[in-house]
């Protein structure tokens, strides 16, 4: 995915230029070497941690453009989100409410791209499967206890002897049938409500 670091003798020219010729250095790059402009950007990001620029990176880096990925563009796609992934997986281990949607749109949109590839490299899914754990890892870190949901609270109860078992409404349902009409509702128990 990466280039191998420069020698040492390749770089040391630059620890003799002042400030303003090293942006104007970094400047010239980031026009003609493809991608820098957009790993300069997630550098910012990261550096100041703002979800709103977070977010903005999200959006430019992360967004389909294609109404198919082959496996070539599928890959080149994941290869160019692996930076900002790794920036929220990152910023995740700090979580801040903010960032929880941040990544929330991320997940999304790498869903909307995986949905519209040839992945069969598994690289987005990689990606998915990264997002998936830093907003797990998110939402654990930025969000107190008492704000957590609960996740058996729809469909877990307890019942007398303390011990959990599923909750089972007594509002009656109605679903359409394969024609389209609608059944008649019934209540939890499967007997034939009148109606």
């Amino acid at each position: 995915m990466g280039t191998p670091d420069p020698a040492p003798s390749d770089t040391m020219w630059l620890d003799d230029l002042d400030a303003d010729e090293l942006r104007d250095v970094i400047a010239a790059a980031a026009t003609r070497v493809a991608g820098l402009g957009d790993w300069l950007a997630v550098q910012r990001a990261a550096r100041r941690r703002d979800p709103v620029d977070l977010r903005a990176i999200v959006d430019q880096l992360m967004t389909p453009r294609r109404r198919f990925y082959d496996y070539r563009q599928a890959n080149e796609y994941a290869d160019n989100c692996f930076d900002t992934v790794e920036l929220l997986a990152d910023a995740a281990t700090r979580g801040t409410a903010p960032l929880i949607p941040v990544i929330e749109r991320a997940i999304t949109l790498g869903t909307r791209a995986i949905l519209k590839s040839d992945d069969s490299s598994g690289a987005q899914g990689d990606i998915i499967t990264t997002l998936l754990h830093a907003h797990a890892t998110a939402t654990r870190t930025a969000l107190p206890r008492s704000a957590r949901p609960n996740k058996h609270a729809s469909s877990v109860g307890s019942s007398p002897t303390g011990t959990a078992e599923p909750r089972t409404s007594s509002t009656p349902t109605s679903s359409p049938t394969p024609q389209g009409s609608p059944r008649k509702a019934s209540n939890t128990t499967g007997t034939r409500l009148p109606g």
